[in-house]
């Protein structure tokens, strides 16, 4: 592991001593620890008369502590966010009391103490479920360096986003290196290869990539912790969605500016550790970019710039962030994981309502699972709904799809009938349930201007697949 690094999916622990910023003359002795499951579990213990004492209140505006640990044999600093502190229990050796606090902590920065208004940037390195979203496998390394020359994404609310190609490198700093890195079929070729470096060498440097990260790079002028913690959040959950994949963070840094003893300010970065980023449970390997549900590519342009993300994200940073856009961001939270409300009548009556909801703000006239049907729905969809046979005839799909709805709110008038059956049958219910949520994310897929119809079917049918066949296990 690098020493710049710290990979959330390893374990870590820190014994030393911790204090408040503006209490630096009083330490606590302590133990800090992280795991991928649980995440941070601190503890502290100390004598100090204003902590033992029952009347004090451990200052809840206090959100960040400073430390200086033992981890291994190497003793580090630490800048600890957003930390809460609870007294757990008192113990007495003679007239001396210890008291033993229990702490939140949301994230810890290695290598030096900082408050949380320094800071300039936050950089993630995220797993290869979304880096594929961009690069090709097959060239994963030049598509990066593309991807790092391209234009930044600077979005309506002021954020900026870029990516980067960070790399590890070699020094080359003599002709005959080139020899282990390529080959020619005559030794004339490479013999003059070799005499143009050695003339380049003299007056530059030159460097060999060993590894590269592909990093994202989050950028806004006076913004807090808190600020970079939730956009961040908000632009993965933007890939999530695309790709109905969780995403994992495996590197994260904090930028900020450092002066030297010269006087010189420069941006330097240092590892980040947060319980945000505890590894997610993946559903499956990262798909080849070919092989994918949506890719960089379905944006339009062919070209490297992540400004070309710009109008879909503005608008999933709007229906993320708008009070009146909450009950569709809830929905979409809820159809991600459906597998949590399996079955649930309480779950099929939200998605009627949020329906009604998007309708309205799509400025549908009429707010109608009907209006939806019309709009979005294609033969396919239609006829694999009209497949399962329960339905009578006359109604149109809309009216049904309804009446099970109403069925659920209002039992007492659906007694005997296809749609109390389906009411009472958990199995037939999530049938029904995820058909009209796929049509309600491709209604959204195409609110954010994402891809064309094509894309957005082909997203809905492969929620529907990945769901909807789900049979109750029978024993003979």
């Amino acid at each position: 592991m690098d020493e710049n690094e710290l990979p959330h999916n390893e374990t870590y622990e820190w014994t030393g001593q911790f204090w408040f910023p503006d209490k630096e003359d009083e330490k606590l002795s302590g133990h800090l620890s992280y795991t991928p499951d649980s995440g941070f579990t601190f503890k502290l213990f100390t004598d100090l008369e204003p902590y033992t004492n029952p009347t004090h209140e451990l200052s809840k505006s206090r959100k960040v502590m400073f430390g200086k640990a033992l981890r291994g044999k190497s003793i580090e600093t630490l800048s600890l966010f957003n930390v809460s502190l609870y007294p757990r229990s008192t113990s007495y050796v003679d007239e001396y009391a210890t008291l033993r606090l229990d702490g939140y902590v949301d994230s810890i920065m290695l290598k030096g103490h900082l408050l949380p208004e320094q800071i300039q940037r936050l950089k993630i390195q995220y797993d290869d479920h979304y880096n594929f979203f961009y690069l090709s496998p097959s060239r994963k390394e030049e598509d990066m360096v593309n991807f790092a020359k391209g234009e930044k994404l600077t979005t309506n609310s002021n954020w900026h986003i870029s990516l980067k190609a960070e790399s590890m490198s070699k020094h080359i700093y003599r002709p005959e290196q080139l020899e282990s890195m390529f080959w020619s079929r005559e030794d004339t070729e490479l013999n003059q290869l070799k005499e143009h470096l050695a003339l380049y060498l003299e007056k530059n440097e030159l460097f060999k990539r060993t590894s590269t990260n592909f990093v994202t790079v989050f950028a806004s002028p006076n913004k807090s912790y808190q600020d970079f913690i939730s956009f961040e959040h908000r632009w993965r959950a933007f890939f999530e969605f695309m790709e109905d994949q969780p995403i994992s963070v495996q590197n994260a840094w904090i930028s900020y500016n450092w002066t030297d003893q010269d006087g010189c300010t420069r941006l330097i970065s240092k590892p980040l550790l947060s319980n945000r980023y505890t590894p997610r449970k993946q559903k499956s390997s990262p798909k080849h970019i070919l092989h994918r549900k949506m890719s960089f590519y379905d944006f339009q342009k062919n070209n490297y710039n992540l400004s070309n993300l710009k109008n879909s994200f503005d608008k999933w940073h709007t229906l993320k962030t708008e009070n009146h856009w909450q009950p569709v961001h809830e929905e979409i939270q809820r159809l991600m994981r459906p597998k949590e409300h399996f079955g649930e009548t309480s779950a099929y009556v939200s998605l009627l309502a949020s329906i009604e909801t998007l309708l309205d703000l799509l400025l549908e006239k009429k707010k109608d699972v009907d209006v939806l049907i019309n709009k979005y729905a294609s033969d396919n969809w239609c006829a694999r709904l009209k497949s399962k046979g329960h339905f009578p005839k006359g109604n149109s799909l809309g009216v049904d799809l309804k009446k099970i709805r109403n069925a659920i709110t209002h039992p007492m008038g659906f007694k005997n009938c296809i749609y109390a059956t389906i009411r009472s049958d958990p199995f037939l219910l999530q049938y029904y349930y995820i058909f009209l949520s796929a049509l309600f994310l491709k209604a959204t897929i195409e609110y954010l201007d994402i891809g064309n119809e094509a894309l957005r079917e082909k997203y809905s049918q492969s929620y529907i697949n990945n769901r909807a066949n789900i049979y109750p296990i029978e024993f003979s």
